[in-house]
């Protein structure tokens, strides 16, 4: 496995390398990121999620759904409970209080989680996966985006109703996710037309997923330079809580519930993935520190191609 984990690895490492090279020689530009962008966000991770999903779970899995959500829940509420905590007694500045916590507790699931996942388990991972996913998504879409949304306390604020909130949460993916859950709930049976179809798209979510992480770290390169990209005691305490303390959290609740096997491997791993592009995103949006979300955005993201093979080896 620690083998297996090294070439995932590797493989990551050199897919966002190509996707930095990409947006130096200008393949990747402001003319051509939207098509990266919709073909990865709205086609292949979609079809990705669905394909995998529907060659792994069954009704047996389904029965234990309860057991499998509560401690990926647990772990994502803690970690950012405790990121929320850390940020006032630290004093830390009042435009980046609610973006620490979201980036403590909201991992990176589907960009890198979702494909270091399928390289590592295959499918057999995809459905522990894509419980977390709905498990961090959740916490994200509502609390995590409305404290990134009061760091921006001097800029006009847009309040989201309680229907914008669920649309958020209710992602396509999650959408995606449900229904599969009910067409094996129902015994429905897909069509191979469009199971092969949609396998086929698949198989570019990763490579693709990739690229525009690797393009998002080379604009906050550009943006910054390497002196700008200092680690400073906020970024290093994101990374401290991303790569230890919350798959320790992670590993704690599963020995809690008595969850084993490849779905506790799972839920360590994606407890340690970087933080999500959307933090950036959001930060900037508000008018919150962006600067800060998209500095550790890249030291986390740098960092995972070191954690990955040591927890590998680690979980054996």
């Amino acid at each position: 496995m620690f083998i297996s984990s090294i070439q995932a690895v590797l493989m990551m490492f050199l897919l966002m390398v190509l996707g930095f090279v990409l947006t130096h020689v200008n393949w990747i530009n402001k003319e051509t990121k939207p098509l990266l962008t919709n073909l990865t966000v709205t086609l292949a991770v979609p079809c990705a999620i669905f394909n995998n999903m529907l060659s792994a779970v069954n009704k047996d899995l389904l029965a234990i759904a309860g057991k499998m959500l509560i401690a990926p829940a647990c772990t994502v509420i803690s970690i950012y409970l405790l990121g929320t905590l850390l940020a006032k007694v630290l004093r830390m500045k009042d435009n980046r209080r609610g973006t620490f916590a979201a980036m403590c507790g909201c991992p990176n699931t589907i960009f890198v989680g979702l494909p270091v996942v399928t390289a590592l388990f295959g499918d057999v991972g995809v459905p522990a996966a894509m419980f977390f996913f709905i498990c961090q998504t959740t916490v994200f879409w509502s609390v995590g985006q409305s404290g990134i949304q009061a760091d921006g306390s001097g800029h006009v604020q847009q309040k989201m109703s309680l229907v914008g909130i669920l649309k958020k949460i209710f992602s396509l993916n999650v959408i995606i996710i449900l229904s599969t859950v009910a067409l094996v709930m129902l015994n429905i049976r897909v069509p191979s037309v469009i199971t092969q179809t949609t396998k086929s798209i698949a198989n570019l979510s990763t490579p693709m997923s990739l690229l525009f992480s690797g393009n998002a770290m080379y604009e906050i390169y550009k943006q910054f330079g390497l002196r700008g990209l200092m680690i400073r005691r906020d970024e290093a305490l994101v990374i401290l809580t991303r790569f230890l303390i919350a798959p320790a959290a992670a590993f704690g609740f599963c020995l809690l519930f008595g969850i084993g096997g490849i779905e506790r491997s799972v839920f360590i791993l994606m407890a340690s993935m970087p933080t999500m592009t959307q933090t950036v995103i959001l930060s900037g949006k508000y008018g919150a520190d962006r600067d800060f979300a998209a500095i550790t955005f890249f030291w986390t993201t740098c960092f995972t191609m070191i954690v990955i093979p040591v927890l590998m080896s680690i979980l054996g």
